[in-house]
This record gives C-alpha cells, sequence and structure tokens, in this order.
C-alpha cells in the first residue's frame, strides 16, 4: 500500500497562509463547531471574515453568525461581496459535496474554495490523530494488513485518500472518492457475495438522525437481523429516535452513551474516532 501513498508533507500550514495571505475577502461555508473552530483559527491568525453561508437546507431566516446574517448557498450575492473566497467549514463526509462544490463555482463571484482538514487543522494544540508519511512508513505491515483486508478496490482506494489527507491536511482527495452513492454503492454492496439482504446487522458509528438508516432501509427492503446506532450528541440522538419511530423502523438499537465508550478507549472527540474507524 505505501507505493500508492502520494503525498509526504504536511501543507497545514502552506494552505493556512493561502488563506491569510489572499487579497480577497473570506467567506465561511458552515455556521457549526467546526465553523466556530475555523473561526477562531482565522482570528489568531489577523483573517476577518466576512461573510457566512449555508446549504440551503439548513438556511434559517434571521440566523447570524458571530453578528453576521447567514446566507444560504443559493444567494451568495446576498453577501454584498463582487468577489471573494471561500474557506469550507464542515465536516467533509457529505455525499452532496461535489454538487455544493459546482453550486458554489457556478455563482460567478467565488474565485478560490479553500478545504482544509476540519478533523485536525484547527486543533491548537494538534489533535492526536496527526499522522505522518513517516508514522505510516513505521507501521507499515499494519496498515498493509488493513488495506488488503478491505473487500473491495473503493474501499482500498478510500483508505489511501484519508491517508493522504491526514498528512497534508488537504482535502483534495477525498473529492474523488465522493459519489451520489455515498453510503451503499451499489458495485460494492451488490455483487455477490458483498449483497446486503434481510439477514444483515448494520453498525452505524455516528447515526446522526438516521439519515444512513434510511437508506440502508432502501437497499434492504426494511429488512435486517439489527441495527446498532451510534449518536453521543443528545440533540441528534433525539432526532434519530423520532426517525425511527416515523418510520417505523423495527429491531434498532440507539446508543446515545457512545462518547463514553469512545472516551473509555483513550480519544477525546468523536469526530476523531470516526475517521479512526
Amino acid at each position: 500500500m505505501i507505493e500508492m501513498m502520494l503525498e509526504r508533507k504536511d501543507r497545514r500550514h502552506e494552505l493556512a497562509e493561502e488563506v491569510v495571505n489572499s487579497d480577497l475577502p473570506l467567506v465561511l461555508y458552515g455556521s457549526g463547531d467546526i465553523a466556530e473552530r475555523a473561526f477562531g483559527f482565522l482570528k489568531g491568525h489577523g483573517v476577518a471574515v466576512q461573510g457566512v453561508c449555508v446549504t440551503d437546507d439548513y438556511y434559517r431566516p434571521h440566523a447570524e453568525f458571530h453578528g453576521m446574517k447567514v446566507v444560504p448557498l443559493s444567494g451568495l450575492s446576498r453577501i454584498g461581496l463582487k468577489k471573494f473566497n471561500v474557506l469550507l467549514a464542515f465536516t467533509m463526509a457529505d455525499s452532496l459535496l461535489t454538487r455544493r462544490f459546482k453550486t458554489i463555482l457556478d455563482s460567478g463571484c467565488v474565485d478560490r474554495i479553500f478545504v482544509l482538514d476540519a478533523a485536525c487543522t484547527y486543533d491548537e494544540p494538534p489533535a492526536r490523530l496527526d499522522i505522518t508519511y513517516e508514522y505510516v512508513l513505521s507501521h507499515r505491515d499494519g496498515f498493509d494488513e488493513t488495506y488488503f483486508m478491505l473487500a473491495d478496490q473503493r474501499s482500498r482506494e478510500a483508505m489511501v485518500a484519508f491517508l493522504n489527507v491526514r498528512i497534508t491536511h488537504d482535502c483534495k482527495y477525498l473529492l474523488n472518492c465522493l459519489s451520489g452513492e455515498h453510503y451503499f454503492p451499489k458495485d460494492v454492496i451488490s455483487p455477490a457475495p458483498w449483497r446486503v439482504d434481510a439477514n444483515e446487522t448494520f453498525v452505524d458509528c455516528g447515526a446522526y438522525a438516521g439519515d444512513t438508516i434510511i437508506d440502508f432501509a432502501r437497499e434492504t427492503g426494511r429488512r435486517w437481523r439489527h441495527v446498532f446506532a451510534f449518536e453521543p450528541d443528545a440533540g441528534n440522538a433525539a432526532a434519530l429516535r423520532k426517525t425511527v419511530s416515523d418510520k417505523g423502523f423495527e429491531n434498532v438499537t440507539v446508543m446515545p452513551d457512545a462518547k463514553i465508550y469512545f472516551r473509555l478507549h483513550g480519544c477525546s472527540s468523536y469526530e476523531h474516532v470516526l475517521y479512526a474507524m
């Protein structure tokens, strides 16, 4: 696997300097926890955020972020800037990401989009999941073993892309791994012997509000042996239970105490464990 690694250099500070040194105004794409961390990171480097936008689905009228009105992605012109850069400040694992990129670029007012690795880039001190090329090389046997345990080529490519992102903190490698069928791509789950059926036990690590389970139900015809849904965020867990109830899903166990499990295993944040898994 090591022969497939494309990167050896941490580009975090290089990318951050590009953001800091740009002459154009900067707009944040996102208004959640990662956006808060990004805002603090930028402020610490003397960069003023001059606008905030979110996906249309998450837009709420009158919403504000540090005194700035939040605008929907479809209404970027409301920010009042002729030309600006955008910093993506949300979790990268999103099946709609490629479509959102196209929407941003088609607006005509965006010069450049900065994409930094949200899990580690904004942490001070750096998150414990910083991975270097030297670390991968020194643990080569373990990484190779994991790589060859993966059953399909797409998963293997995703693992290499993930490691390149962790080394460089540049998320461009993940973009080629995203598709409209982000959770259950047909070329992976349809061929025998991997075809999903009513005998599946599905473990959803980071179940959010149940979106993945809905997709899983579509693939299995709402039949499975059991679904274990880990979701430590109280608000998300409540929405998850509502989804399970409203959809009439059976044999689903919601496990909101997953954060305790993660911490017992030496991890300080739920987000990092998802990446580790």
